[in-house]
């Protein structure tokens, strides 16, 4: 299940990347409105949830990196634990909502 939600968080980020750079390309009368406010808010809130559901396992996979690669010793500290994962993604999830709600309303 770790591996899952892995990769789940990293396809998110990209799919929500890719949804970015289409968002940016539309006309500025597109990018308003409840439907672009979901659908750009939609895969960063999906982060959220996937970091606060499954805390647990990115605590194992990102010590087993760090265990893997000393060099991400320095930048997380010697791993993150589960209870930063679901902070952070109840950080994400408000954001999202947070966000969903100004492109809603431009």
């Amino acid at each position: 299940m770790g591996r899952l939600a892995w990769r789940s968080y990293w396809a998110l980020l990209m799919c929500w990347l890719l949804v970015l750079v289409v968002w940016s390309l539309l006309r500025q009368d597109l990018r308003s409105g409840p439907l672009p406010g979901i659908l750009v808010a939609l895969p960063p809130f999906l982060i959220g949830l996937d970091l606060m559901v499954f805390s647990r396992s990115h605590e194992a996979i990102c010590r087993s990196q760090v265990e893997r690669h000393r060099w991400l010793e320095l930048i997380t500290m010697g791993g993150y634990s589960h209870r930063t994962f679901f902070v952070t993604g109840i950080g994400v999830l408000v954001g999202s909502l947070a966000l969903a709600g100004w492109i809603a309303t431009r």
